[in-house]
């Protein structure tokens, strides 16, 4: 038997990363990582920084934003030395493009999802989840991370609620 998969097992897909993920950056946090770790996540927000310093937002800018972004939530997952979570996460995170092909980060549809603003909101949301990483707040930084996938989450069930709405009213 196949199952259609729904946009709400796309939305659930989010609330189970948010939670690994989250979960991820608690372990993080409570163990507490190395000088060399913590070099290694303030380069990723450096050039985090460097990316938004430029008032471009080309194609160029965006490719180099997704790769850093994507660098910076696998650095954690590798930090936290669970090796459960790695391959859960690389599944779920691969989940949204299965259900939609335009979903796949690379799309121009997914850049008109995930703006300049919103890719500098999640910026700033990486610098509060590794400041209270480095801080050693384990819950807060849980907290953080699984605030920052809802953000991603709501931002793609609201583009996909007015797409569905504008498709009725056609």
């Amino acid at each position: 038997m196949v199952r259609d998969v729904e946009q709400a097992d796309v939305l659930d897909a989010f609330d189970v990363r948010g939670a690994l993920e989250g979960m991820a950056c608690r372990i993080v946090a409570e163990r507490g990582i190395t000088a060399p770790q913590q070099e290694q996540l303030e380069e990723i927000i450096a050039t985090g920084e460097e990316i938004f310093a430029s008032p471009e937002w080309s194609e160029t800018e965006q490719a180099a934003w997704r790769a850093l972004n994507t660098q910076l939530h696998f650095v954690l997952l590798e930090i936290s030395r669970n090796r459960h979570l790695d391959p859960l996460l690389r599944q779920i995170r691969r989940f949204p493009r299965i259900f939609d092909a335009r979903l796949d980060p690379e799309t121009e549809f997914f850049q008109t999802i995930y703006t300049r603003d919103q890719r500098l909101r999640s910026h700033r949301e990486h610098i509060e989840i590794i400041g209270a990483i480095i801080r050693r707040e384990g819950s807060r930084a849980e907290a953080l991370m699984r605030e920052h996938v809802h953000h991603n989450r709501e931002v793609l069930r609201m583009r996909l609620q007015a797409n569905e709405d504008n498709d009725k009213a056609m």
